[in-house]
């Protein structure tokens, strides 16, 4: 099973509940997917490296398996 969990509104109103939940979910087994947006196109690799950044800044840095950005 995936898991797919917004950054912005979702994931950074509650860190560290978060936390607990993705962290049980891939305990599971599960795959964690992180899915947010940035407002420009294209998606660069620098867009993935402050998402990332920004998830490590909350301490969710091993909270997930891959990440979508849509532009």
């Amino acid at each position: 099973m995936r898991v797919g969990v917004d950054v912005d509104g979702t994931l950074n109103a509650a860190p560290q509940q978060f936390l607990s939940i993705l962290s049980a979910i891939k305990a599971a087994g599960y795959v964690v997917s992180v899915i947010t947006g940035v407002d420009h196109s294209p998606v660069t690799q620098a867009d993935f490296d402050a998402k990332a950044g920004f998830l490590s800044e909350l301490g969710l840095s091993e909270a997930w398996d891959d990440m979508t950005i849509i532009a």
